[in-house]
C-alpha cells in the first residue's frame, strides 16, 4: 500500500501554503490522503527520510521510499499533478 507524507515547517508559510492548497485540490481526484508532518517538531522523522528542504512529499510503498517531490521556489501545480500521476494508480 502506498502512503504519502508531506513535510512542512512553520517558517515555510508561503511555499507550504501554496502546495497544501494544491494538495487539497488533488487529494480527492487521486484518491489519496497526505500525512502532514512538521519537520521541525518531528526532526528525527525528517532526518530518517533525509528531508533537506520543505515542502517535500515522500511516497512509500510497503515501507520503502519510492519517490520524493521537493517543491522549490518556482512551484507549479502542474508538476505536482504530473508527479502524482506517476506515483498513483491514476496515472497507470
Amino acid at each position: 500500500m502506498r502512503t504519502f507524507k508531506l513535510f512542512i515547517a512553520p517558517w515555510c508559510f508561503e511555499q507550504c501554503s501554496s502546495i497544501m492548497t494544491s494538495l487539497l485540490d488533488v487529494e480527492e481526484e487521486f484518491g489519496i490522503e497526505f500525512d502532514i508532518i512538521n519537520a521541525e517538531e518531528n526532526y528525527e522523522v525528517a532526518k530518517a527520510y533525509n528531508i533537506k528542504a520543505v515542502p517535500t512529499i515522500v511516497v512509500e510503498e510497503d515501507g520503502e521510499v519510492i519517490a520524493m517531490y521537493v517543491a522549490d521556489a518556482y512551484f507549479n501545480p502542474l508538476t505536482l499533478e504530473k508527479f502524482l500521476e506517476e506515483t498513483t494508480d491514476v496515472g497507470r
